[in-house]
């Protein structure tokens, strides 16, 4: 999600409280702190790994504490106001695979 603010202004995340883990990208000095900058936030149900972040996008490895399931997240907020988000099920090998008929 875009902030539009600086780190040091998101004072909305003291209202979370403890169930919640944020991580924020600050806003590029260059539009003087109000435009652009990202925020990400989750439940601490799940586990988050930052793997990687620019000022456009921030690439998540997020785990399910309960069952180990594992997704690849990727965030991203570009131009023209352009937000993808989402679970594009991409199979690079063959050995990933599970079940029907192999292409």
């Amino acid at each position: 999600m875009e902030t539009k603010k600086l780190k040091n202004k998101c004072s909305c995340l003291n209202y979370l409280g403890d169930q919640y883990e944020s991580f924020i990208v600050d806003c590029p000095s260059s539009g003087g702190g109000k435009s652009g900058g990202l925020i990400f936030l989750w439940n601490l149900v799940f586990n988050v790994k930052i793997k990687m972040h620019d000022l456009f996008y921030i690439d998540t490895v997020i785990s399910y504490s309960t069952n180990n399931s594992c997704w690849r997240c990727t965030d991203m907020y570009g131009y023209p106001n352009w937000l993808i988000f989402g679970d594009f099920n991409m199979i690079l090998n063959s050995n990933e695979k599970l079940g029907g008929n192999l292409p």
